[in-house]
């Protein structure tokens, strides 16, 4: 029972994330076609008129400009939460570098145990070899 709530937290927890993924696709095309569509229009506006035309030309270039920044601006929101999420939400990587990590160093620790077991053996060797030629000495 433990073992089939657990799949199925993973399976929701595996659905929420392609649903994420998949809004910030969303996110992303429609951020790319706004963008365009604002272009477009200021190009259109940048066609040469009249005074009159000319000043509601620069009124409504002023206006689709500043539409152009914010779907630029929303834009790079997005693709740093895309980074950020590619860097933080990364676990399964993270997971196995700390496996790997805690791998190398269980290793070393063991190697490290196993030179110090060495060295007090040898020590006790020299003390053992010490005692004897002080106590015993010889003529």
């Amino acid at each position: 029972a433990a073992r089939l709530a657990q799949g199925n937290k993973d399976l929701v927890s595996g659905n929420a994330s392609l649903l994420s993924k998949v809004e910030r696709h969303q996110r992303l095309d429609d951020g790319i076609a706004l963008l365009m569509e604002q272009y477009s229009k200021l190009l259109k506006c940048a066609k040469v008129k009249g005074p009159v035309a000319q000043q509601t030309s620069d009124f409504s270039s002023s206006v689709l400009s500043a539409g152009l920044l914010q779907s630029a601006d929303g834009l790079l929101r997005l693709s740093e939460e895309l980074i950020r999420e590619r860097v933080i939400g990364d676990h399964k990587s993270i997971q196995s570098e700390i496996q790997k990590l805690t791998r190398h160093q269980l290793v070393q620790a063991a190697e490290s145990e196993r030179r110090l077991h060495l060295i007090r053996s040898e020590m006790t060797e020299a003390l053992r070899q010490l005692e004897t030629s002080y106590y015993c000495p010889s003529e």
